[in-house]
């Protein structure tokens, strides 16, 4: 709920899109850990967050959270609904400049359209098609995410994988700073996990299902039995 969550947003917005104050920014799947997290950091830097989710409940925690705009990125009949024309609003029809992208599918498409020339779009996860992966990466993944390469270029997009993780180990030296800012914003009360739900540990497969059926925002946690009781 706090290092996993903030490193990964610090490394998207921070060491790969170079978040400026001024910016709008337009995250993805914003209810989710690292989505809120993402939130509370954008808001850190000075940016314009537009937050997109599938609940309209979650979406105004979202918005409690420090969300400028939030939009429900659910269509009535099912799918990703067209949100162009409410970010372009948002924007003063200029399109943002970052995008955060966790979720895949069908809404990074719709992303595309939303954005001013030379944005970053920053591929976060594929929440929206977890079975990309399901032969592991080899030859004839059932569902391989595509992006359209007319609009990358047409639009001059900068397209930034962010695997934290992985461009951690690569270089162990970005996460000095990464964690000193992050704790520095703790300490002065400028970013706060958000914790939607907690369980006793002996409750631990409800905690399973309360993330697995979507209920969480934010952070869910488990508190082992104090020592003595």
């Amino acid at each position: 709920s706090f290092l996993g969550s903030y490193e990964t947003a610090y490394h998207c917005l921070v060491t790969c899109a170079d978040l400026q104050a001024g910016e709008t920014i337009l995250i993805h799947g914003a209810s989710g850990s690292t989505g809120l997290a993402a939130v509370h950091l954008a808001k850190v830097l000075g940016a314009t967050v537009i937050a997109t989710g599938r609940s309209d409940e979650k979406l105004a925690i979202v918005k409690q959270q420090g969300a400028d705009h939030v939009i429900n990125s659910q269509a009535p009949e099912g799918g990703v609904s067209r949100f162009r024309e409410q970010v372009k609003a948002c924007t003063e029809g200029r399109g943002v400049d970052v995008v955060y992208d966790g979720v895949g599918g069908d809404i990074s498409l719709e992303s595309l359209r939303c954005v001013r020339f030379g944005a970053r779009f920053l591929i976060v996860g594929w929440a929206g098609t977890p079975y990309v992966a399901k032969r592991k990466g080899g030859r004839g993944a059932p569902n391989a995410n595509m992006l359209p390469t007319n609009l990358i270029m047409m639009k001059g997009l900068k397209v930034l994988g962010c695997p934290t993780v992985i461009a951690t180990e690569h270089d162990p030296s970005i996460r000095e700073q990464r964690l000193a800012d992050i704790m520095r914003w703790t300490a002065e009360g400028r970013i706060t996990p958000y914790i939607s739900h907690a369980f006793a540990l002996a409750e631990y497969q409800a905690a399973m299902r309360a993330k697995w059926n979507g209920e969480v925002i934010g952070g869910c946690v488990v508190h082992p039995p104090v020592l003595g009781h």
